[in-house]
């Protein structure tokens, strides 16, 4: 399917992309080869929703279907998009574009339906551009805050990450998930839901404190959840102290916490610790790695950089 023969007067290849891009009627048109359908895609970003002529402008659409056989799919994506699939019939591609291309941007025109910006909607200063090999018109507010990586390609803005707020919620969401292992380890057990249960509640509360979560902080939640494992182990031991002499030696909950050092000193006790510790520790590891594995992707997806350029 070679473009440069199927062009239509006024609009443009971009040879890179493969793409046809242009302004018909003042319209913006991105007109993409599927080569294994031997098919067009036209597709126009419109500010429908905001239209008094909407459902006229719709009914339309719909129609293309039966007044054009070549057009083998016409539809909106119910946001701002219309996408039309045209059968290839190669000498005639050229003549079917340029016809259908004049033939909606025309009606765009006489509704007042106007393009308008892929991510946020604005009909102003619009250039097509190419994100991610992706073409689409821009507002130059959107070009620019996704190239600076301000903005997301769905028009979400990415919140600024405030690292100390974002410790201190990890530290109170790992303390939050000890509870469940402190009250776990009273019944003498060690389960995996409770090392998740402080990766967990370290991760969402550096989230929610911080802002957002990136990788940085995600290697100080599992450094937190760490030390909040061993630390649950101890007041546990603590408490197991307290139960079990009160009754004999009247002693405080304080008391029986100043003790641990003394008891871990035991040679039978700090075994049992440390024990205790491998294996809450390996089910932890075994709990959390997708839930961390997951997020990690998912950061690593959305902090990547976007390749991006005016056609």
């Amino acid at each position: 399917m070679n473009l440069d023969k199927v062009v239509p007067d006024g609009l443009a290849v971009s040879r890179h992309h493969n793409v046809i891009h242009g302004f018909v009627n003042g319209a913006a048109v991105i007109v993409n080869p599927l080569e294994q359908s031997a098919q067009y895609k036209i597709t126009l970003y419109l500010d429908v929703e905001r239209s008094t002529y909407k459902d006229q402008f719709l009914a339309y659409v719909k129609s293309l279907e039966e007044s054009y056989p070549f057009v083998n799919y016409a539809g909106y994506n119910s946001k701002n998009a219309v996408t039309v699939n045209i059968a290839s019939q190669e000498e005639w591609d050229r003549d079917n574009l340029t016809h259908l291309l004049e033939d909606i941007t025309a009606k765009c025109a006489d509704l007042q339906i106007y393009s308008c910006c892929a991510v946020c909607g604005s009909t102003e200063q619009l250039d097509i551009s190419a994100v991610d090999s992706h073409s689409e018109p821009l507002c130059g507010s959107c070009y620019t805050g996704i190239a600076e990586g301000m903005i997301q390609t769905d028009g979400s803005r990415r919140r600024r990450e405030h690292l100390p707020l974002g410790v201190l919620g990890a530290l109170l969401g790992a303390v939050l998930g000890s509870a469940l292992w402190i009250v776990i380890g009273q019944f003498g057990f060690i389960a995996g839901l409770a090392g998740y249960a402080i990766v967990y509640g370290s991760v969402k509360g550096y989230e929610k404190a911080g802002g957002t979560v990136s990788k940085k902080g995600i290697i100080l939640c599992i450094i937190f959840s760490l030390l909040a494992i061993a630390a649950a182990e101890c007041a546990s031991l603590g408490i197991t102290i307290y139960r079990e002499l009160k009754a004999d030696y009247w002693i405080t909950p304080t008391e029986a916490f100043q003790m641990i050092p003394d008891f871990l000193g035991v040679d039978e006790v700090r075994g049992g610790v440390i024990k205790d510790l491998v294996i809450g520790y390996a089910f932890a590891v075994w709990a959390s790695f997708s839930f961390v594995k997951s997020l990690w992707k998912r950061i690593q997806a959305e902090t990547a950089p976007h390749v991006i350029e005016r056609l």
